[in-house]
């Protein structure tokens, strides 16, 4: 669901499934190149403070929705019951902003949590993690003699912590 000028002019809502892409979806994106996207469910909060500055904000979880049944293996084990759900959560704070002919994007991301396929670190992304993500993308289109050229600088710094699971986890 979409809703404009949620009590604020210029304040947009989305609240539901949606379609994160930021960029050159190096961050988030729609992944066409993938078998499997990435499906986000929760609200996010869009302002428009200028022509030059906007604000975002969002609460997703990645809903992959591979947490079958007890029979399957459901979500359990670690103390959650089968059909529970591991999906992570995932909050950010993003700011785009024009200035001369650049467009600046400092975001930050946190991100809990994951699928927890698999017992140990060695599997991918294990379910009591918790990641920041702060960086930014900065990107401009200029003309060099006739030749239109796209420019695009991206970097991310990541920390935060991952802890063991169960008696089998360990580092590998």
């Amino acid at each position: 669901m979409l809703i404009r000028n949620v009590g604020v002019k210029n304040l947009t809502a989305k609240i539901g499934r949606q379609l994160v892409v930021w960029g050159n979806h190096r961050m988030f994106g729609h992944f066409d190149w993938n078998n499997i996207g990435w499906a986000l469910d929760g609200a996010s909060l869009n302002y428009k403070v200028s022509k030059t500055i906007t604000l975002q904000a969002a609460w997703l979880r990645i809903a992959e929705g591979d947490c079958g049944g007890a029979a399957s293996g459901g979500c359990g084990g670690s103390g959650q019951p089968a059909g529970s759900s591991r999906d992570g959560n995932i909050i950010f704070l993003r700011a785009p902003i024009k200035i001369a002919g650049v467009t600046v994007e400092p975001a930050w991301i946190w991100h809990d949590g994951g699928t927890n396929r698999g017992k140990g670190l060695a599997h991918n992304r294990p379910a009591n993690q918790s990641r920041h993500t702060i960086g930014g993308r900065a990107t401009t289109k200029q003309t060099l003699s006739k030749l239109r050229v796209d420019i695009t600088v991206e970097g991310y710094y990541q920390f935060g912590e991952i802890g063991n699971i169960g008696p089998t986890a360990g580092w590998f």
